[in-house]
């Protein structure tokens, strides 16, 4: 059990950064966004499996996944119909930041940073805030620690994390 959690979290970890080192443009090919059409939903979960399409959604007859053109010859030959909606993730995933900075209901870094500095100001005794690094774009990653003693590391205590907005280009998930 603990070598297949060690393996899956391995691949997770490749995988993302596969796709990091694409956006970041290092001269991976970007890949691209395609809807892929089918009929069973359940053959094509097996027959796509193997593809390791990282899939954004899923639709009645359709999933919409990033894939490089490897997985595009791929998916035709076993006889799947795919749509190229991007030729370039990283487009989509620009238009989706545009798409954010202009909806209110979307909050952005500035938004989120002054939010968790005052939560962090108005309640000192139980809240800090610390930096862990710097994203690929050079903003600092925050991190917000409540708890009842913020200066003192409780080795036994039990933690909780709560993570959202993982990739800055993506809705929130659940």
């Amino acid at each position: 059990m603990a070598k297949n959690v060690f393996c899956a979290i391995a691949a997770a970890w490749l995988a993302v950064f596969l796709f990091v080192s694409t956006a970041a443009g290092d001269g991976f090919p970007a890949a691209k966004i395609v809807r892929i059409y089918f009929q069973d939903d359940t053959i094509a979960r097996f027959d796509l499996l193997p593809l390791h399409l990282g899939i954004e959604e899923v639709g009645a007859g359709w999933i919409q996944a990033y894939a490089k053109d490897w997985q595009i010859t791929k998916a035709n030959e076993m006889g799947y119909d795919v749509d190229i909606l991007w030729e370039d993730a990283r487009d989509r995933a620009a238009e989706r930041r545009a798409e954010m900075e202009r909806d209110d209901r979307w909050t952005g870094y500035a938004a989120a940073v002054t939010l968790m500095n005052s939560i962090a100001l108005a309640h000192p005794d139980i809240c800090r805030m610390h930096n862990i690094g710097t994203t690929v774009s050079g903003r600092t990653l925050w991190v917000m620690e409540i708890t009842d003693t913020p200066d003192i590391d409780e080795v036994n205590e039990p933690e909780v994390r709560l993570a959202g907005n993982i990739h800055g280009d993506e809705y929130v998930s659940f």
